[in-house]
């Protein structure tokens, strides 16, 4: 009898052992998987970051491209399609951005992802703000030889009028405002393609001296209505041709 209680008290312990040894098995097994699991989704989301992170890097590197071509000229064509996509660009940054910051669960990394989605707004208004200038400086360019044109008329106009007051003096100052309107295009021309800050201050330059030399006419008209009139219209035009350049 105690023989066999013997056995069966084995047999009762061995199945319990194999019963803990299953459980354990199972707990084991289950916690293995639970790692598993776990690292298998660490490791799918730190693919995903990357490739979110990889795809802000391409997008960077597309609008500092269009960029870059847009500003070449302002007379490019295709100014108006690099607009938008860079403006579809910056607006796809945002995206993947947003994601990441799901994705992150590290607070240093999230604090740069919020900083590269301010920059990358900041981008994106400045691509507005380079657009909208070309987009001005083209319109001016279209308007400019109109402009140009009214110009040279009331220089001609004004310089024909002094002859007959007999300011044959005033009439060759006359003569030295064509060229200036010139040397302002020039000086313009230069700053667009080299952006040399100096050549702003050349044109404001060349704009007061215009401005004298049409303010010191005041003397020479002021008995002749006809004159003082072309003499208006002169400095007018002479405004408005550099305002075209300045804007």
């Amino acid at each position: 009898m105690a023989f066999r209680f013997g056995i069966g008290f084995k047999l009762g312990l061995a199945s319990s052992v194999i019963i803990l040894l299953s459980a354990g098995v199972i707990v084991s097994r289950q916690i293995a998987m639970s790692r598993i699991e776990a690292a298998d989704s660490d490791v799918q989301r730190q693919s995903e970051i990357l490739d979110e992170a990889e795809k802000v890097s391409i997008r960077l590197g597309n609008i500092r491209a269009d960029l870059a071509e847009m500003r070449l000229s302002f007379a490019n064509l295709g100014n108006d399609d690099l607009a938008k996509e860079i403006a579809l660009a910056t607006s796809a940054v945002q995206t993947h951005l947003d994601r990441l910051l799901e994705l992150e669960t590290h607070d240093d990394d999230r604090e740069v992802f919020r900083t590269l989605k301010a920059r990358f707004t900041e981008i994106g208004s400045a691509a507005a703000a380079v657009h909208a200038s070309q987009t001005a400086q083209l319109n001016a360019v279209d308007a400019r030889p109109a402009i140009r044109m009214r110009a040279r008329s009331a220089f001609s106009a004004l310089a024909m009028d002094l002859e007959s007051a007999g300011k044959a003096n005033a009439a060759r100052a006359v003569a030295t405002l064509d060229p200036l309107l010139d040397q302002i295009t020039l000086a313009s021309a230069l700053f667009l393609i080299e952006e040399d800050p100096k050549q702003l201050t050349i044109i404001k330059v060349i704009d007061d001296t215009g401005i004298r030399t049409l303010a010191g006419m005041e003397g020479d008209v002021r008995a002749d209505p006809r004159a003082a009139e072309t003499l208006i219209l002169a400095r007018e035009a002479f405004a408005a041709y550099t305002k075209s350049i300045q804007d």
